[in-house]
């Protein structure tokens, strides 16, 4: 059964049959109003689609919270067509990325995180996880998802639902553990995700020796080009693991990103990661990364860095509170320089 829903990128939608349209700090827009509990909204013929929205099949939306600074659909358009634009010095198509800690259940459980109590049922907040992604990838408004805090019950959902996609991903030795009732999970274990296009390989995975449930994971999605999902320990931990990173990016000299989970401010992991990163800075707003409450308060403490190319843009993505962390998009341009 086909899946749904929609990630509200701040300003912009991401999800299935509709386009990825920015958040700034003037303002939210959406570009379709969302359906409310528990309704269906009416399919649309392709023929009757935008050209840029057809081939994407009509699925159950997710209701978000109402939005201010409603946009035209043009304008969604042409910023898409933007973003698409192959660089005009270097020819290269510009790569978009996200990174997302999609919450494992048992985590959630054990330190009573706000999202057990909006998302009771398990397997409807994994399916509209899995909706938000495999939307997202099929609609082209994403090429890659880094995700972490990934359930095994998740990952196989991810599969299922992306089987012309690559879904590579890397396991800790440490299984979380329940400290109440049983888990609903059928697969406890917890992984680090990469979702890339078909082809896409692994480099390297590890988990770190400071903490057995955090690690990273090295793609290759592209010939030249790969990225690193990486979920990195709160405190001391953390430094070694950054150098780490740090060194893994010397040993594979195409990895032109890092993302994921750093449990750290924008300025910690900038002055602990390599200089060749640049970390990208989310805009001022309402919208944090980390928001357990999943409102205008919170911490940014996911983060994408990139070097050997420019960042064109950086978004907070809204997801309905279906984790504490919110998902962070961002545009690469691959080998092109500021100013090119």
């Amino acid at each position: 059964m086909a899946l749904g829903g929609a990630l509200l990128v701040g300003a912009h939608e991401l999800g299935p049959g509709r386009l990825l349209t920015p958040e700034t700090s003037t303002g939210v827009a959406r570009l379709l109003a969302p359906t409310g509990p528990g309704r269906r909204r009416a399919a649309r013929s392709d023929s009757a689609r935008p050209r840029l929205l057809r081939g994407v099949d009509a699925l159950p939306r997710v209701a978000f919270p109402p939005c201010r600074g409603t946009r035209r659909l043009g304008s969604h358009v042409r910023l898409l067509r933007r973003l698409n634009r192959p660089h005009p010095r270097t020819g290269i198509d510009p790569v978009k990325i996200l990174t997302w800690n999609v919450l494992h259940r048992i985590h959630a459980e054990n330190y009573d995180d706000p999202a057990v109590g909006r998302w009771p049922d398990e397997v409807a907040r994994t399916r509209h996880v899995v909706a938000l992604i495999s939307g997202a990838m099929r609609a082209g408004t994403i090429d890659v998802a880094l995700l972490q805090e990934v359930s095994g019950d998740t990952l196989a959902a991810l599969r299922s639902e992306l089987p012309n996609y690559s879904v590579i991903s890397h396991v800790y030795p440490r299984v979380p553990r329940p400290r109440r009732a049983r888990s609903a999970l059928i697969a406890p274990e917890e992984h680090l995700v990469v979702v890339g296009p078909t082809g896409a390989r692994r480099l390297h995975s590890e988990t770190f020796g400071t903490d057995p449930g955090k690690g990273l994971l090295a793609v290759e999605v592209a010939l030249g080009v790969s990225v690193a999902t990486t979920h990195v320990s709160f405190g001391a931990s953390s430094q070694a693991q950054l150098a780490r990173l740090s060194q893994l990016a010397q040993e594979i000299p195409s990895v032109c990103c890092v993302g994921g989970d750093f449990n750290a401010p924008r300025a910690v992991v900038a002055q602990n990661l390599s200089e060749e990163f640049e970390v990208a800075e989310v805009a001022a707003g309402p919208s944090r990364t980390h928001s357990p409450n999943d409102d205008r308060h919170g911490r940014d403490l996911d983060h994408l860095c990139f070097r050997r190319g420019t960042i064109t843009e950086v978004r907070v993505l809204l997801s309905s509170g279906l984790s504490d962390h919110r998902p962070v998009w961002a545009s690469f341009q691959p080998g092109a320089r500021g100013g090119d």
